[in-house]
Order: structure tokens, then C-alpha cells, then sequence
């Protein structure tokens, strides 16, 4: 099932402005169903809901008054949300009109943080069909332009190749600002706030250290994207007494001033007298305004080191730690940030293995273009196994060498042929003999493994969960070891190496189960057997071994004292997958 793959829940009664609208997605090129039978009428279940979730890439839940009304339908519509969020899938609400949302609790409860979009005449005329249709593809596909962003982010960060971390982060910071201007709800628009000011961030480190044409061109690409940060803080959402936002309106400004300075010093070639002053005049204002809101909101809230009030770990080390992320302070002196100095003579020659490399990297470029030929069969994803087993290859080589441009454009390729594996076939591998043709004609033969912050393990009836579990991480800069996405291809004599060595190289460990049935699978038994030995005999110092389970198997494992899960598992920390992401991260830096 392609990647892409949507489905629409929705009323019965809805089924002809439901149909309109597939149509139109189906323009897009978004399939949403083949025919109105395989969508969910609440009397009529063609499929199991459970099959059709667990393989859809999105769901689309549209609730309107009809449906609200309809107490079977809305209790139908929460148990599957509920599956979708515990199996990590992307989940699209559109609510008929306003009022359906303000006179309904059980809805407002049901959607919770989730992104609501509403049409502007209920999804009854021709402009609405056309405006949320494109706003489904826009996310659907958006979402899926994340994830690779972030793939992309993680990866270049390894090797420490800033310009293309810089690239790509302006990419991600522009698509998150699209995002956060088109969701109705705060509660999700605060979370996608959190991304923005981490990326915003990581930008800001990323700074350029020349005034060659490379520096040049991400100086523009850097403005580029922090006009679009800078667009949000005027934004209504900022003047609200929320002390969490007005300190991100804080840290925002303090950050578009910084990037600001370092991309005008690039652009103009360092010959700018008094320009941090000049830049600073432009933002102390804003400074100025938000402080006001945010001295008088501690005060009439009472917020201090040990009193927290409403606002969780990640919000108060934001509001707490104001005076470090000032342009000036109470005193008007000028806060000038550490930077390292710069800015150095443009690179020069390159060497003769450097032109060698970037030849081979030119061929391989051109090989790209098949990409449109290939199509979405089972040849195609053979193909495309080649041309990542390719890219490994000279990735690796490429780093070991010291050639980091070529390795960064290797680690781009490798991210995008992932992602396309994923919406042929999942991911899966090929047959032995393809795979084994492939490395005859390659000569294949890579040394070395990569390190890994957490090695995933889970039964391949949960290879969706895993893919969520995964993305998530990657958009957290956290490695992981997710055997789909970071193995080359093998054959099966040369798979429990492979494992083996990924899990030495591990510096923790998550299992992932839908079902306690699959802690019998041999992956799995194994992978946790090795995992927990290693750990045992001292060789994993510092290591958390997780269990992430569905609320099902949590409460399962709860009523039952733990006595469901084999002894030497019990003490170690359990997870629902519908909370894992307020926890996990914190165990895996």
C-alpha cells in the first residue's frame, strides 16, 4: 500500500460531500479510496477499521453536526482515533463549521491537541472542496517533507557538515510556519511552536565562518527563513497572558537578531560599520514590549524556582532562564552573544581523491534522474536498493577520507531513497538472489558501523508503530538503529551480523509490542536476550532497556502485577505508545 494512502472517516449522511471530496483528492494524485465502499459509513464496516488504520499512511476525520449527533458514530470515530494515535499515525480533523466544535464537549475532548480545520462555508461550496483538498495533500504531503527534513538534519549533524544542516533546517523552519498559520488550535499550534524555536535554535548555530558563494547563498536562505519566524511573533497567539509564549516571542526575537547579524556580516562581505547596533534597534523594541508582559504575568501568577504553576519541565527552563537570551537588559547594555571568530578566506584548491570523489558523485547525481522512471513496482524498489547500496558506499568512504561535501550529498540521496522504499514496499528487503546480484555487481563491502543512541526492536506486525516511533526520534536529533531504514541490504545468512553488531554499538535499548505475544518472535526474543546480556555483564554501562506497549498490553501488564512479562524483563521502564513522547527522549540523551 502506497504511502500516501488516506482514508476518510466520516457520517453516513455525509457519503456525497465525502465523495466530492475524494474526487478532488484523487486529482492531486492523494488516493482516498477507490470507490465509496472502502470508506467507513457508520452502519456499513467493509473492512476491519483496525487493518485499515494500521495501513494508512493518513486519516481524515470529518465531524459535522450530523455526525456529532450521532452517539454510536462519535464513540465509532474516538475508539479510532485512539488506535491511530497508538499506532503514530497522521491524523487530519475537519469540523464542519465552529459552532459544531463550541457546542460539543465530547468532541472538544476527543480532538484534544490535535490540529482542527475548518472549512470556510462548512464544506458545502465548490472553493471549500478545492481549499481543503489542498490543504490535505499540503499536510500529507508536508508531513512526509518532515520527516525527510529531519532525517536529513540528524544525519548531517553526525558529520558535522553544517552547511547542509543549515540548508535543510531553513527548508524545515519554512514548512513548520506554513503549518502553524493553518491550524485552528492553539493547544497543536503551541506544540508546533516548540519545533520552530528548536529548529530557530539549531540555526542559529550554524552560522557562516566565510564569504565564499556558499556562504553567500545560506546567508540568503537563513534570512529567508527567519522572516518567516519573525512574521509569527506578531501573531495574536503571542499577546495572549500565556507566560510560556510570551518568553518563546523572547527567545524568537533574541535568535531572528542574531542569525540576522551573522547573515548581514556574510552578505555584506564584514564591511558594515555599527552593525550589530543598527540590527539591535530594530528588535530591542519588540524585546521591550513582550517584557513588560512577561514581568507582569510572573508577578500575577507568582511563578518562582519552586513554584511551577501550570507549566511543565519543558516550558519553565524557558520562562526561568530569561536574562540569557536578552539583546539588552534592564540596564540597556548591549548583550553580545559567544561566537567564534570569523570570517575566513574563501576554501581553495581541492585535492586530486576530493575531484575524484565529487566525479563519482556527479555520475551518481545523474543516475537520479531514473527516479521518475521507476514507477512504484517491485523492480523499481530493486532498483532503488541498488542505488542506495551505491550511495552507502561511497558515503562511507567519503567520510573516512575526509571528502565531507560528497558524504552530506551522499546522506541527502540515502534519506530520499528511504522514503521511497517505505511507499513501495515498507521498507522490506528483496529476494536473496536480487540482493545477492546486487553486491556481486557492486563488489559490496562496507566496513565499520555507525553508532546509535537506541536500538528498536519490535515483531514486523508493528513495523508501523516502529516507523512512527522512529520519525519521532529523528525529528529529536536522537540515532536510532530501525533495521528498515539503516541496514543495507543484506542477505539473510548476513542479517543476524548485522543485528548483532548494531546492538553492541547501542547505547540503549526499546522494544516496541502491540501484543505480548510477540515478545515470543525470534527477533524479538533474541535482540532483547543480547540487549539484556550485555547490559548484565557490564558492557552497557548507563544503558535504559524500554518497553513500549499499546494501553491494551499496559493494562494487561498492570492488572496482572507484571507476572505477564518473563522475570527479567519486569524492572525495566514501561511506556504507553500514546504517552511515549512526552517521556522517551529524556531517557535517551
Amino acid at each position: 500500500m502506497e504511502r500516501n494512502k488516506v482514508h476518510i472517516f466520516f457520517a453516513y449522511s455525509d457519503r456525497k460531500r465525502i465523495a466530492s471530496l475524494r474526487r478532488r483528492l484523487n486529482d492531486l494524485g492523494l488516493e482516498a479510496g477507490s470507490n465509496e465502499n472502502q470508506l467507513l459509513p457508520e452502519w456499513d464496516r467493509p473492512a476491519d477499521p483496525a487493518d485499515i488504520i494500521k495501513n494508512c499512511r493518513a486519516l481524515i476525520f470529518f465531524f459535522s453536526e450530523n455526525a456529532v449527533k450521532s452517539r454510536f458514530l462519535m464513540q465509532e470515530m474516538q475508539a479510532a482515533i485512539e488506535y491511530a494515535i497508538e499506532r503514530g499515525k497522521l491524523i487530519i480533523t475537519i469540523v464542519e463549521n465552529k459552532d459544531v466544535l463550541d457546542n460539543s464537549d465530547t468532541l472538544k475532548y476527543t480532538l484534544g491537541r490535535m490540529p482542527v480545520f475548518i472549512p470556510k462555508d462548512g464544506l458545502q461550496s465548490e472553493s471549500d472542496y478545492d481549499d481543503i483538498a489542498a490543504m490535505i495533500y499540503d499536510v500529507v504531503v508536508g508531513s512526509e517533507t518532515k520527516e525527510l527534513l529531519y532525517e536529513k538534519i540528524t544525519s548531517l549533524s553526525r558529520i558535522r557538515y553544517t552547511p547542509g544542516v543549515s540548508k535543510n533546517l531553513c527548508a524545515l523552519l519554512r514548512l513548520l510556519c506554513k503549518e502553524v498559520k493553518r491550524d485552528f488550535s492553539l493547544k497543536s499550534r503551541r506544540d508546533t511552536y516548540k519545533e520552530i524555536l528548536r529548529s530557530t535554535e539549531q540555526l542559529e548555530q550554524c552560522d557562516e565562518h566565510d564569504y565564499s558563494d556558499e556562504s553567500i547563498r545560506l546567508a540568503h536562505m537563513r534570512v529567508d527563513a527567519i522572516d518567516e519566524v519573525e512574521s509569527l511573533i506578531g501573531s495574536y497567539d503571542f499577546l495572549q497572558l500565556d507566560l510560556y509564549l510570551i518568553s518563546l516571542a523572547l527567545k524568537l526575537n533574541y535568535l531572528t537578531y542574531t542569525i540576522r547579524k551573522d547573515a548581514a556580516d556574510t552578505l555584506s562581505h564584514g564591511d558594515v560599520h555599527g552593525l550589530g547596533n543598527l540590527t539591535a534597534e530594530k528588535y530591542v523594541p519588540a524585546q521591550e514590549f513582550f517584557l513588560r508582559l512577561y514581568y507582569s504575568q510572573m508577578i500575577s501568577e507568582g511563578i518562582s524556582e519552586k513554584d511551577h504553576g501550570q507549566y511543565p519541565d519543558d516550558e519553565i527552563s524557558l520562562i526561568l532562564n530569561l536574562k540569557s537570551f536578552l539583546i539588552k537588559d534592564r540596564a540597556s547594555s548591549v548583550f553580545q552573544p559567544s561566537k567564534p571568530e570569523k570570517k575566513t578566506a574563501p576554501v581553495g584548491e581541492i585535492s586530486d581523491l576530493d575531484k575524484q570523489l565529487y566525479a563519482i558523485a556527479d555520475y551518481m547525481r545523474e543516475s537520479n534522474k531514473l527516479f521518475e522512471l521507476a514507477g512504484n513496482s517491485s523492480l523499481a524498489a530493486d532498483f532503488l536498493r541498488c542505488l542506495k547500496t551505491s550511495y552507502d558506499r561511497l558515503r562511507k568512504y567519503s567520510e573516512i577520507v575526509g571528502c565531507m561535501e560528497v558524504c552530506a550529498e551522499c546522506i541527502e540521496h540515502i534519506a530520499e531513497i528511504n522514503q521511497m522504499l517505505e511507499g513501495i514496499d515498507g521498507g522490506s528487503s528483496g529476494s536473496d538472489i536480487v540482493e545477492n546480484g546486487f553486491k556481486a555487481l557492486l563488489g559490496f563491502s562496507i566496513e565499520g558501523v555507525d553508532d546509535f543512541d537506541v536500538f528498536l526492536s519490535y515483531s514486523h506486525e508493528d513495523g508501523d508503530i516502529a516507523s512512527g516511533v522512529y520519525h519521532f526520534l529523528k525529528t529529536n536529533l536522537i540515532n536510532p538503529f530501525y533495521d528498515k531504514i539503516t541496514l543495507p541490504e543484506l542477505s539473510k545468512s548476513e542479517y543476524e551480523d548485522a543485528i548483532m553488531n548494531a546492538i553492541d554499538h547501542s547505547r540503549h535499548f526499546a522494544v516496541i509490542l502491540s501484543d505480548l505475544k510477540y515478545l515470543e518472535s525470534h527477533w524479538v526474543d533474541l535482540e532483547m536476550k543480547t540487549f539484556r546480556h550485555e547490559m548484565v555483564e557490564g558492557r552497557k554501562e548507563n544503558a535504559n532497556f524500554l518497553i513500549i506497549v499499546t494501553d491494551a498490553v499496559y493494562q494487561q501488564i498492570i492488572s496482572q502485577n507484571k507476572q505477564c512479562l518473563p522475570i527479567k524483563y519486569r524492572s525495566y521502564e514501561i511506556m504507553k505508545i500514546s504517552e511515549y513522547k512526552n517521556t522517551l527522549t529524556d531517557y535517551l540523551k
